[in-house]
Order: C-alpha cells, then structure tokens, then sequence
C-alpha cells in the first residue's frame, strides 16, 4: 500500500502557493519603487547642468508637452531636457531626499489639481517657495549623494507619494504609487483598469490583485 505523508505533502503545496503568490500575482505599487534614471554624464548630478529623466516603466524620457492636464510627455531619445534648483544654490552634488524644485523642458513641475490626469502641473517660473517639491529617495541614505545612472525613486513632498510611470486613460503615462496596481512588470492606474482590459490593453487576471 501507498502511504502518503500528509504534511510533507500540505508543506510543499504551501510553497508552490507562496512562490506563485510572489512571481505570478500582481502587486500593489508604493514609494519603495525605483521608477525613474537620471541620464547624464559623470556620476554626480550638478545644479545647472542637464540630463535626461528616464522612466523605467514606460521605457522613455520625461518632456513638455501641451495637452490635457498636466503638459508631459515622452521622447524615445535621451533630451537633455531635465534640471534642478535649490533654495540656496550650491556648487555641490545633489543629495538623496534633498528638496528641489524640478524642471522640464520648459516648465517647472509642481502637485496642483486637475480635472484630467494625475494631480501635477507646470510653471514657466519657479517663484514661489512652496514649489521646491520633489527629492529624489531610494538612492542611499539620506544625504547621500544621487548618482547619475542608477534607478531611483521620484517623490513629490507636498503629497507623500512616489511619481511612477503607469497605463491610463486619460492624461499622460503617470500616477502616484498608491494608485497603481503592478501586473507583469507594468504599471497600470487601479481606477483605469476595467477600461484598458476592455481596450485588450491588460489582462483580466489584474482584477485580483484589486480585490485583494
């Protein structure tokens, strides 16, 4: 007679659930995120000088453009078109969870309500103190320097949350972490899903990540 040990047998059916839960599952996104490069030359990032802002969920580089909410887009090429200032200028390298204020292309980039897409918008004068909003988190310690190169996360400090990149309906390719679910390896907007599975744009089996 065959005997079956029971409790091995329940052991490695836990296991094989945990290992499908943790690579299969979708996942709920948050500031732990590195969704963002900062491309440039050298390895420190300098005020006044230019780089390029890469998405790593989008896979392209942030830049202006006119359009409903707030005035992004992308560029498949590496723009140039990203800078920072402080407060109080300083020749020195920026540092992790430093306060900046963040500019693109053309305008500053602050967190302000708008009726379609994700709450940002944009500035051609950064003239106001509250502006200086944003710190670049999950590079190091606090204080450490922002290397050039290497995923980082974006956090507008007015809100709390992480900027990602994410599929949506409306507006450009952005949301704030809390409002993503993660399937597959890409970013998708929670209240947008029924939408884009609609639109064959995910799959349906998102949906359980959202009722979990």
């Amino acid at each position: 007679m065959l005997h079956i040990n029971t409790r091995k047998l329940f052991s490695i059916n836990a296991l094989l659930v945990l290992a499908t839960t943790m690579f299969c599952s979708p996942s709920l996104a948050d500031n732990s995120m590195k969704g963002w490069i900062i491309k440039g030359n050298g390895s420190n990032v300098l005020e006044g000088s230019r780089y390029s802002l890469f998405n790593t969920d989008q896979k392209d580089h942030l830049r202006y453009k006119d359009r409903t909410g707030a005035n992004l887009g992308w560029s498949k090429d590496s723009n140039d078109f990203m800078k920072f200032r402080r407060q109080n200028p300083s020749a020195t390298p920026l540092k992790c969870e430093e306060p900046i204020g963040l500019f693109i292309e053309k305008e500053w980039l602050i967190n302000e309500k708008q009726t379609f897409g994700i709450n940002i918008s944009t500035r051609t004068k950064l003239n106001n103190p509250d502006w200086y909003q944003w710190k670049f988190t999950n590079c190091g310690t606090s204080g450490s320097t922002v290397n050039l190169n290497q995923a980082v996360s974006l956090v507008n400090i007015k809100t709390g949350t992480a900027v990602v990149g994410c599929e949506r309906t409306v507006g450009v390719n952005l949301c704030w972490a809390e409002d993503v679910v993660t399937f597959k390896g890409q970013n998708y907007r929670k209240g947008d899903i029924k939408s884009l599975i609609e639109a064959g744009k995910v799959a349906r089996e998102v949906l359980s990540a959202i009722k979990g």
